[in-house]
């Protein structure tokens, strides 16, 4: 348990000092997140010590490494994220509607899509036999199957949830439009949800909250509670509507468990502080894939995540939440691992190094922070960002980014 609350101590300390210079912003709310979850592993080991099975296995290497490597990972966008002011923006807003049309029209029609999904898990008992018929193969949310290649368009829209959601705020607090883009935005921010509901999850359902809370931290200065009430009733009942679906959820699938509702909260907040020193000790040499497993649009390779334990030998279950640098330790070991942060350290700290031309925010590099953001944020449970697709997204947005920032568009541009 001592060991366990060097995370809180160096988060926490973190957090304050990141505060104390710049104040509450996007940075601090990410590794108050990560603190927040070393707490919930202090509660598991200090009301349910049980659970933990291997507590021998929590070291302070194991504990050391962690923390070091998330804090190679975190730094470069911890140190940009201080610094990242919409009044810097420098994007032609002729050109970021034509971006933001094509976020917000994949994401409408991937909702539309899950919606069908969606009606099909009510058909079952619970939610927890929708989970095992999912399981099972009964039932899917891969689009692609079903849609054959317009499926294609319609998985585009559950990997930009957050990206939407900034958009959503960007338009509606700080340029102050009301327009039918506005609103198809503010709906794409729950195309994330709609998908994992389709499969009777509920980490969509956390991972909305956590993009509307950060859009929120982002824009606060330009939020005027008493002028935007009406908004706020609206996001309210929807984040009303989310909660009682966590929770039916929940408590379909874990009331009846061994520990309960409650305590499936704290694992699914926590567990991932005490699993990272499981795989640590088990995937310290080699870990169960290679290195190119990791970049499956590069490579090709890729892994089904849901049946580890069926092709790996490990005393512990593996479809779980070690964070994400605890995936990577798993998959291709602790060395390849430092190799991979040292390596990300030094790409991100150049690649968002503010000094004259490159302080401006292009609609490129804003998206770019972005998609790091929400890999760091997601990244709090475990690897989310390892599937082909979902790197073809990036690349894609990205490199669409580029292009609308360099087309000849009228010009429409906000410099403030």
């Amino acid at each position: 348990m001592t060991l366990i609350a060097l995370y809180t101590v160096f988060f926490g300390c973190w957090a304050l000092e990141n505060y104390r210079k710049c104040g509450f912003n996007l940075s601090v709310f990410l590794i108050m997140l990560y603190c927040l979850g070393s707490i919930c592993c202090l509660c598991i080991a200090g009301f349910y010590p049980e659970y933990i099975k291997f507590p021998e296995r929590i070291t302070f290497g194991s504990v050391a490494s962690h923390i070091l490597l998330l804090w190679l990972f975190m730094y470069p966008l911890i140190k940009y994220g201080n610094t990242f002011d919409l009044d810097d923006f420098d994007i032609d807003v002729s050109r970021l509607d034509a971006f933001a049309w094509c976020v917000a029209i994949p994401a409408v029609l991937s909702m539309i899509a899950s919606s069908f999904d969606v009606a099909q898990i009510f058909l079952y008992s619970d939610f927890l036999a929708a989970r095992k018929a999912f399981l099972a193969g009964d039932i899917s949310n891969i689009y692609m199957d079903k849609y054959g290649a317009f499926g294609y368009v319609l998985s585009l829209g559950p990997q930009l949830s957050w990206i939407a959601t900034f958009l959503f705020y960007y338009y509606y607090f700080y340029l102050d439009r009301r327009d039918l883009l506005t609103w198809l935005l503010l709906a794409s921010t729950l195309s994330i949800a709609v998908n994992n509901l389709a499969i009777a999850g509920r980490d969509g359902f956390v991972r909305w909250i956590f993009f509307m809370l950060a859009g929120f931290i982002l824009m606060r200065r330009y939020i005027d509670f008493r002028a935007h009430r009406k908004t706020f009733i609206i996001i309210g009942l929807v984040l009303t509507a989310v909660l009682v679906g966590f929770t039916a959820i929940t408590l379909d699938r874990f009331e009846k468990s061994q520990y309960g509702a409650f305590f499936s909260l704290l694992r699914y907040g926590g567990e991932q502080f005490f699993l990272y020193s499981y795989g640590y000790e088990r995937f310290f040499d080699a870990g169960y894939d290679t290195v190119a497993s990791l970049f499956p649009s590069i490579t090709r390779e890729e892994v089904d995540m849901y049946f580890l334990n069926k092709r790996v030998k490990a005393d512990f279950f593996l479809n779980t939440f070690p964070t994400f640098v605890g995936t990577f330790v798993r998959r291709v070991g602790f060395f390849n691992t430092v190799a991979l942060a040292v390596g990300a350290f030094i790409f991100f700290f150049l690649s968002f190094w503010k000094r004259g031309p490159l302080s401006r925010i292009t609609l490129t590099r804003a998206v770019a922070y972005l998609f790091y953001y929400e890999f760091m944020l997601l990244g709090f449970f475990y690897y989310m960002h390892g599937g082909r697709f979902t790197q073809y997204t990036i690349m894609f947005y990205l490199l669409l980014a580029f292009c609308f920032s360099h087309f000849t568009f009228r010009s429409n541009r906000y410099r403030v």
